[in-house]
């Protein structure tokens, strides 16, 4: 009787649980591309002024004043090396680092002199956590 229960069990047809659909990691590139505001924004540890930033597929991006209001537009050719550790970003001339937080993306550069090493501002640092605009 087990073997005639067995040989049924094994000749009937087995539903394989469904294969997940792989889901495809995003680049870096591919997250910096969209508009951004500085949640944060600091100039050697001080308050800084708060912007805009849109990057386009290029990586090129414009600043523009976070409240709409006076203040200079800019753009910037922007490179990053995620592959380096840690990852790094230049800003036109600035040398700096980045870090994709979750939805956020923390960024501190320099105006001169060597590419910074920690998220934190200081003499010479500019400190930077940018939050996604989202869509309306």
């Amino acid at each position: 009787m087990r073997t005639l229960s067995f040989a049924l069990l094994l000749s009937m047809p087995v539903a394989a649980a469904p294969v997940p659909k792989e889901v495809a990691k995003r680049t870096d590139a591919e997250i910096f591309v969209g508009v951004w505001e500085t949640a944060v924004s600091e100039n050697a540890g001080q308050p800084h002024t708060k912007a805009r930033w849109t990057f386009d597929a290029k990586l090129k991006m414009v600043s523009n004043p976070h409240d709409g209001g006076e203040g200079s537009r800019t753009e910037w050719a922007i490179r990053i090396d995620p592959a380096a550790r840690p990852k790094q970003i230049d800003i036109g001339d600035y040398k700096g680092i980045y870090e994709i937080d979750g939805a956020d993306i923390k960024l501190v550069y320099t105006l001169s002199g060597e590419r910074p090493t920690d998220y934190k501002a200081g003499p010479g640092k500019y400190y930077s956590l940018l939050r996604r605009v989202e869509k309306k």
